[in-house]
């Protein structure tokens, strides 16, 4: 399995991902990416694809982990626009 290609939705940016762990969709929730924002870093922590039944996790992240970025505000979730093989 090869990493992701990730496109900005004017295909003004793109880049590859390192190969996922793959894990069960997360049920009722949309087609997105989680992203997690550092000062002026942004780093994808999975894509979740609900149409496949799949989310693809570029970075774990323990519970603990996930609640604490949530509370200090360092958490996007980003609408999926296109998906494909």
């Amino acid at each position: 399995m090869a990493g992701t290609l990730a496109q900005s939705a004017n295909n003004t940016q793109s880049f590859y991902t390192r190969i996922p762990m793959i894990e069960d969709s997360e049920k009722g929730a949309a087609a997105c990416l989680f992203i997690t924002v550092h000062g002026n870093e942004r780093m994808i922590q999975s894509l979740n694809l609900p149409r496949y039944g799949r989310s693809l996790v570029y970075k774990p992240l323990t519970k603990a982990e996930r609640e604490q970025l949530a509370k200090a505000g360092h958490v996007q979730t980003v609408p999926l626009v296109v998906a494909k093989k």
